[in-house]
Parts: structure tokens; sequence; C-alpha cells
């Protein structure tokens, strides 16, 4: 397993957003990814070729929205609307069922056809889009529970305290300094990096709930259910997991269910998705379906 620190800290997102539109296009030769300029969202094509399309094969096909809401549907998401509103119905499905070590996981920024696009743009993105979700997921924790924040990036507590230390203590991640979370409070953990902030996380779940919200290089990591997984497959489709229901594949542009084994394969200290199995079943289900056409 790659270990290492991440360079993005966590930024705040304060501006007001519009809806986005679907992006889980079904054509090879078109893409559409969303970036934030300002408080709007514009739309941008990418055409490619089915040459380089199969390139893609090995690629997460990740798209990148800024608005969040709306009613928590089944399947795969359509904007991130969806996807907060998912996963935040996630998280609460886990509270209920007395889960005390949970995962979110998806997508936070547009790949725009790069792989490991380490740009200062990207960089920003990433930041902004994770932490105005945790944002928004500890605004629901906190209508009923007592919310902590800890962030893993040197300087995140100040940029992520802006509009919501009233509803949460913020701190930075520090074997010295962990919140003094009671058993029915929540701890809300963005973008561990290294394994040392993991196990910092994985020793909180032994007394209180802890949510980690888009952790890197130890994803999957045990004690931590992954109440919500959303994962794009090249073009064919995605894979998502919505507790407590199954890991599901779902084909491109539909709500169709392709069948696969996508459940948690374990790995040491590590649980992950079966992905090859996901994405060996879409793109049959997706040339199927171009041929049909």
């Amino acid at each position: 397993m790659t270990k290492g620190s991440v360079l993005a800290s966590c930024v705040l997102l304060s501006c007001s957003f519009e809806p986005a539109a679907p992006f889980l296009q079904a054509g090879i030769g078109a893409r559409t990814s969303y970036v934030a300029l300002g408080s709007r969202q514009q739309p941008l094509q990418h055409h490619v070729s089915r040459y380089h399309h199969r390139r893609q094969h090995q690629r997460e096909t990740v798209r990148c929205f800024f608005s969040f809401g709306g009613g928590a549907k089944k399947g795969p998401p359509a904007n991130y609307d969806a996807i907060a509103a998912q996963a935040i119905a996630a998280v609460q499905a886990g509270l209920k069922s007395g889960e005390k070590a949970m995962e979110v996981e998806f997508p936070p920024l547009a790949s725009l056809n790069k792989i490991n696009d380490g740009s200062a743009k990207n960089r920003r993105l990433a930041r902004e889009n994770t932490l105005s979700f945790a944002k928004k997921l500890v605004g629901a924790i906190g209508k009923s529970k007592k919310a902590y924040v800890v962030c893993c990036q040197p300087g995140a507590k100040a940029d992520f305290g802006i509009g919501v230390r009233g509803a949460a203590d913020v701190r930075d991640i520090n074997a010295k300094n962990l919140p003094p979370a009671k058993a029915g409070d929540v701890v809300v953990v963005v973008t561990p990096a290294d394994q040392g902030q993991w196990k910092l996380a994985k020793k909180m779940a032994e007394t209180t709930t802890v949510v980690i919200v888009n952790g890197v290089f130890v994803n999957g990591y045990v004690p931590f259910e992954p109440v919500y997984y959303f994962k794009p497959i090249s073009g064919w489709g995605s894979v998502v997991r919505q507790y407590p229901g199954p890991f599901t594949a779902y084909l491109a542009n539909s709500n169709k269910v392709v069948p696969c084994d996508a459940g948690l394969v374990k790995q040491g200290d590590i649980r992950r998705p079966d992905l090859r199995s996901a994405a060996n079943a879409l793109s049959a289900a997706f040339r199927e379906q171009q041929g049909a056409a």
C-alpha cells in the first residue's frame, strides 16, 4: 500500500451553487464534466475517439460538481445534489444501525482525461468539494448529536471553521489533542492520508462514532464500514454503495443494474470493492447496449 502525504489542505467552499446536469453519459464520443467558475457551473464537452476510450479502461471518469442538497434517491447520482443527499442518508442509516466506524468516498475532482493530475487547480477543486460536503454532513449530524471535525492537513482548521464553528468543534488531527467525544457524539475526519492518521481515527472509533470523508492512500481501512461509495468506471457506468445496500454496478445513462460481484475484497487491513469484476461486467453490457442501438 502506497503511503505518503497529500499536498491538498482543507479549504471551505462558501459560495452558493446551482444544480448540475446529469453526468453519467452513455455515448463514447462525448462526455460532460463540470467545473466551478465563481458560484456557477459550466459544462465542458470532451470529445474522445474510440481508441482513447479504450485507453481509459483503467482510468476513472470523474466529474466534478459543486451543488448540494435534494432527495436521497437510489441508483447512480446525477450530480452532487444527489451525491450529498445519498451520502448523508447513508451515514444517518449507519448511525441508526449503530455503526461506530464509517467511511464516505466519492470523486473529489474532475480528472479531465488526466491521470494523477496534481495541478494547483485540481487540488483546490478537491479541497473545496470535499470540505463543502463535510460541512453539509456536519450540519445534518449536528441537529441531533454533538459533532466534532478533525482535519488532517496543516492549516485546515482555520479554513474549515468558516461558517461551521457554531455547530461543531473543529481541530487539526493531533494524537495529544483528540476531541473529547463521548459515546453519543460523532467525529467527522476529513481526508486522512497516511496510515498514522487512519490509526488515530480507528483509535477514536473505540469510544465514539467516527465518519471518514474522502480519505486517501489507505481507503477501506478496517474497521471502517464504507457506508457510501461512488465510483465512475470509465465511460461504461458506475459502482454505488448506499448503506445498508450492496455494492451495485449501474450501466451509464440509466438505472439499469448490471449483475456482478462487486463486493468487498480484503487484503491485510484493507477492504475494497471488486472493481475489476464491475468493470468487466459494465464494459460487456455497454458494448451490448451500443450494438443494439
